[in-house]
C-alpha cells in the first residue's frame, strides 16, 4: 500500500531527530502523505468501477457494496495511524508508537459493540473500523503536536522525497518477498503432499514463531535506534551489535533447542494427539528458529543504517532457495523437506546478513561466546531425558522440564 515509504519515514525521521532538524521531519511526513494519498484516490477510483462486480462476483452478494465503501473511508483514515506510528517510530517515542495499535483495537472493539446493539448488521464492523481509525487518528495528532516545536515548518526538498521513494521501493521489494516466503512452502507442499502433512506443517509452524513473535519488539525498537547511531557515528555502535549478538543468541538457542526436544509433549497439549506426527517438522523448525530471529535483529539494522538494497538483495535470495530447496527436497523426503528447506533459507539469509553488517560496521561475531553459549545448551535435552523417567503428568512434565532445564541451563552460561 505504502510502497515502503511508511519504513522510509520512520528512518529519516531518526536521523533528522538526532540532527534537530524537525523542519525535514514535517517536510518528510508531508512527502509521505502525498504519496499515500494518491494510492488511496487510485484505490478509491478503482473501486468506484468494480464495486458492484466484486460484490456479486466475488462476495457473491449485492448487499457487500456499501461495506466495501465503508471499508475504503476506513483504509483512507488508516492513513493517519500509518503516518503518526512512523513518526513515534522513528523519534523513538515508543510508548504512544505501542498504544496506537491498543487505542485502536480498544475502539474497534467498543464501536462494534455499539453498532451490533444499534442493529447495523453486517455492516457493524465496517462502521467499527471507520470510527476506531478516526479517533486513533485524532488521538495520535494531539500526540505529534506536543513532541514537535510548533514555529517549524514543512519545506520543498526533491533530494529528500527521491531518497522515500528510492529507500522505500528496497523496502517494498523486502516486504513483499517476505510475504511470498511466509506461503511458498506451503503452496510446495499442497502441490505434491496429501492435505494431512499440510496440516501439520500449518500447525508446526506457527508454533515455531511464537518464539519469534517474543523478539520482534527488539528488532522494532532497533531500527530507528541504528539509524541514529550510524548517522552519528558513534563509536559505540559496532561493539554494541557484537553484545547484541551474544545476548541475544544466548536467549534463542535455548527456546529453540528446548522446544525442539519438547515437541511432541508441546503438540499433544496445544493441539491433540492427532498433530504429534508433526514433532519432527516442529524441531526441524525451532532450530530455523535461531537462523530466522538473527536474521529479523541483522534485518532491521541493515534498513536502519541504509543498506535496504542489500536487505533485499539477501531476502529475495533466501526466497529463491527456499524455493529451490523446497522442489528438491520435497518428492523425496515430504514435509520434513520442506522444514529442512525453511531451515536452511533462514540459515542462508542470516549468514549473508551477519557478513553484509560486518563489511558495512565491523561489527564482529562472538564465536567463543556463541559456542559457549551451545555448549550449556547442550545439556537441556539431557535433562528433559532424566525428566522422562519420572512418568510426570503432561502439563507438569512440561512445567518441570521448562524449570529444571532451563536453571541447568542458567547455572553453566554465568
Amino acid at each position: 500500500r505504502s510502497l515502503g515509504v511508511n519504513t522510509a519515514l520512520a528512518k529519516f525521521t531518526a536521523e533528522f531527530r538526532m540532527q534537530k532538524d524537525w523542519a525535514r521531519i514535517k517536510t518528510a511526513a508531508r512527502y509521505y502523505l502525498i504519496i499515500e494519498s494518491s494510492v488511496y484516490i487510485c484505490m478509491v477510483i478503482a473501486l468506484l468501477f468494480s464495486a458492484q462486480s466484486l460484490a456479486t462476483l466475488y462476495f457473491k452478494n449485492s448487499a457487500a457494496t456499501p461495506v466495501l465503501f465503508l471499508l475504503i473511508i476506513a483504509f483512507g483514515f488508516s492513513l493517519l495511524e500509518s503516518l503518526y506510528g512512523a513518526l513515534f517510530h522513528g523519534l523513538y517515542e515508543m510508548k504512544y508508537y505501542a498504544l496506537l495499535s491498543f487505542f485502536r483495537n480498544l475502539f474497534v472493539f467498543g464501536a462494534a459493540w455499539v453498532m451490533f446493539t444499534l442493529g447495523f448488521g453486517v455492516a457493524a464492523p465496517a462502521w467499527a473500523y471507520v470510527i476506531a481509525y478516526g479517533l486513533t487518528g485524532i488521538l495520535a495528532w494531539g500526540w505529534y503536536r506536543a513532541l514537535l516545536p510548533k514555529a517549524t515548518r514543512p519545506r520543498r526538498d526533491i533530494p529528500l522525497l527521491k531518497r522515500m521513494f528510492s529507500y522505500g521501493a528496497s523496502v517494498f521489494v523486502t516486504n513483499t518477498t517476505t510475504v511470498g516466503l511466509a506461503n511458498v512452502d506451503t503452496v510446495i507442499l499442497t502441490s505434491f503432499t496429501s492435505l494431512v502433512e499440510v496440516g501439520w506443517y500449518n500447525v508446526a509452524l506457527p508454533t515455531s514463531n511464537v518464539v519469534r513473535h517474543l523478539f520482534r519488539s527488539i528488532a522494532t525498537v532497533l531500527f530507528p535506534l541504528s539509524s541514529e547511531l550510524y548517522a552519528a557515528k558513534n563509536p559505540a555502535f559496532a561493539p554494541g551489535v557484537t553484545k547484541l549478538y551474544r545476548y541475544v543468541f544466548a536467549l534463542v538457542v535455548p527456546c529453540a533447542i528446548g522446544l525442539a526436544t519438547l515437541s511432541s509433549p508441546v503438540l499433544l497439549v496445544f493441539f491433540g494427539s492427532e498433530y504429534v506426527p508433526a514433532s519432527a517438522i516442529l524441531a526441524i523448525l525451532s532450530i530455523g528458529l535461531v537462523f530466522s530471529i538473527l536474521f529479523m535483529i541483522v534485518s532491521n539494522i541493515l534498513n536502519g543504517i541504509g543498506a535496504v538494497v542489500s536487505n533485499s538483495i539477501i531476502t529475495v535470495g533466501g526466497s529463491l532457495v527456499l524455493i529451490l530447496g523446497g522442489l528438491i527436497t520435497v518428492p523425496f523426503f515430504g514435509v520434513i523437506g520442506v522444514a529442512s528447506a525453511n531451515t536452511f533459507s533462514q540459515f542462508v539469509m542470516m549468514f549473508a546478513a551477519l557478513v553484509v553488517l560486518q563489511k558495512k560496521i565491523d561489527a564482529r561475531i562472538p564465536w567463543s561466546a556463541w559456542i559457549r553459549t551451545m555448549f550449556c545448551a547442550g545439556t537441556i535435552p539431557l535433562v528433559i531425558l532424566l525428566i522422562n523417567y519420572a512418568h510426570l503428568p503432561l502439563t507438569v512434565h512440561l512445567g518441570v522440564s521448562v524449570l529444571l532445564a532451563g536453571g541447568v541451563y542458567l547455572l553453566g552460561i554465568f
